[in-house]
């Protein structure tokens, strides 16, 4: 572990330190480890981390630590966004939410993250994840990359479009709740 992982105040705002440190230590240094890759994992779901580990390891042949690393290289050394998400999706077997929020976490200004939220705000795309055909997989990702890109107010990194249309989505669930619920 390094310092950083230590210093607790840094992790409370799981998302800054995720874009903050582990992002820039990614594209410094060219690979993570599993605490990271892990610390990414729960941000998008902690429920799945038990079954993201096993499938790290599975798919690697070797300890969690060992299979974050080579995870990571591979996405590092990937020639290309497409390149990328093959490493990520085929490779090592990450449904699409998941390799999204991975690959926006390390790449914020390539990804976005693919998930149920976004796709009931931009009205479509919820069969993208379905797809056994990784080149159709890809082409509905970026078609999903695009509305994203579009939906939200121009000027916006696209990590803050998706935080936008993630935070439309809270405001509209609430919504409707204390419109039904009372």
């Amino acid at each position: 572990m390094t310092k950083d992982t230590l210093d607790y105040h840094k992790r409370y705002d799981e998302e800054r330190y995720l874009f903050g440190v582990v992002g820039p230590r990614f594209r410094e240094q060219g690979w993570l480890n599993a605490y990271d890759l892990m610390s990414i994992v729960r941000w998008k779901a902690n429920r799945a981390i038990t079954t993201i580990a096993r499938s790290l390891v599975r798919t690697s042949g070797s300890d969690l630590q060992s299979a974050a690393r080579a995870l990571t290289r591979d996405i590092h050394r990937a020639e290309s966004d497409k390149e990328r998400f093959f490493v990520v999706s085929d490779k090592w077997k990450f449904r699409l939410p998941m390799a999204s929020a991975v690959l926006t976490v390390l790449l914020p200004n390539r990804f976005t993250v693919y998930d149920v939220r976004a796709c009931n705000i931009l009205g479509g795309f919820t069969d993208i994840a379905q797809r056994t055909n990784l080149e159709r997989r890809w082409e509905g990702y970026l078609e999903f990359k695009s509305a994203v890109e579009r939906y939200a107010p121009g000027g916006l990194s696209l990590r803050d479009k998706d935080r936008y249309i993630w935070a439309l989505s809270r405001h509209n669930s609430l919504c409707e709740f204390l419109t039904k619920a009372f």
